[in-house]
């Protein structure tokens, strides 16, 4: 090779390496996560960020599934309250059930047939059967999905409904209901932020079916892997709040990740913990009582989507605004 030609292959080289760099700086990740799959937790790298409703969005959108914003989707569905515009671009929920707000988000088939499922109608339903085939109503349940908001506990927030002061995203499964056959539509994840500092600000809870009362099990901040400053923002500031669920390739594990912005922007993410449900975990493979439904196993992860997931306030006095719902392509574990 003569010297120009060197000359040539020096530059370019250097070129891919200022660019590369410049990537780095921007988007600080393991720079070998680059060139492959993510496939560790060590490779957070997100090719295709995007912002959608003014959300940061780490994942791309897998356009055979569905999506949702509350800005310009259907409103959600509440059985005790509405959702109300209070200026600013906030919103709240009003009504005369201010402890029961669960602002659930269905699938467009499931927001015209509720309660009634794909798979079991109206019931007995058969939890093997949503496992076998991957989901409780249609092919496009909610499944691998990025849940997002951001939300304002004001100065004079007061605890409501089950559990401590806090925002909770209920993550597949379908009506969370104690009303029997439907309390077996509830095998579901739920993800809590305590913006107060209760549970350790974090709490992991896995349900199996439904009856009245607050989950008994679960882990809380002590027993997750939160990375260090993401514990409670406290009252009279806005935060972020995200999560993310997908399975492994062969879905007998089920990934969970998740993110707070104390900027309060929705543009700001840090990972505060993941965690892979492998199953056999005593401290949220929990039901609240007896097993009841068909085809019940708290060892077993859930991996099949369902068609609904829920914005949960455990508290009075939450604003709300910019949450949306997103089928995403999981990266690959």
């Amino acid at each position: 090779m003569n010297h120009k030609k060197w000359y040539a292959l020096i530059l370019s080289i250097f070129a891919v390496t200022i660019i590369t760099l410049g990537i780095y700086e921007r988007n600080p990740i393991n720079l070998s996560c680059a060139f492959i799959e993510k496939a560790s937790a060590a490779c957070n790298y997100y090719p295709n960020q995007h912002y959608y409703n003014g959300i940061l969005q780490l994942y791309p959108h897998n356009p055979n599934g569905h999506i949702w914003a509350l800005e310009t989707g259907p409103k959600p569905y509440n059985g005790g309250s509405d959702v109300v515009p209070v200026g600013g671009g906030w919103y709240k929920n009003s009504g005369p059930d201010l402890n029961r707000i669960r602002n659930e988000v269905a699938t467009p088939h499931f927001a015209q047939t509720r309660p009634t499922l794909g798979i079991g109608g109206n019931g007995p339903f058969n939890q093997d059967a949503w496992r076998e085939a991957g989901y409780m109503d249609t092919p496009t349940d909610w499944k691998n999905v990025e849940i997002s908001g951001l939300f304002f506990p004001c100065a004079d927030c007061q605890g409501a409904g089950q559990g401590p002061q806090s925002v909770d995203f209920v993550l597949r499964g379908g009506v969370q209901s104690s009303e029997t056959p439907y309390n077996c539509q509830a095998p579901s994840y739920h993800v809590a932020y305590s913006f107060v500092g209760a549970d350790h600000s974090w709490k992991l809870e896995r349900d199996i079916d439904h009856i009245q009362g607050y989950s008994i099990h679960g882990r809380d901040g002590s027993q997750l892997p939160v990375a260090p400053g993401m514990g409670p923002i406290g009252l009279g500031k806005p935060f972020g709040f995200k999560a993310v669920i997908y399975n492994n390739v062969a879905n007998t594990q089920v990934r969970i990740d998740v993110y707070l912005d104390k900027s309060g922007t929705g543009s700001q993410w840090k990972l505060a913990w993941s965690y892979i449900d492998k199953g056999g975990d005593p401290l949220i493979d929990s039901i609240r009582g007896s097993l009841r439904c068909a085809g019940e196993h708290p060892e077993l992860p859930i991996t099949f989507g369902g068609p609904a997931v829920s914005f949960r306030i455990n508290a009075s006095h939450v604003d709300f605004r910019q949450l949306t719902v997103s089928e995403i392509i999981p990266p690959k574990f």
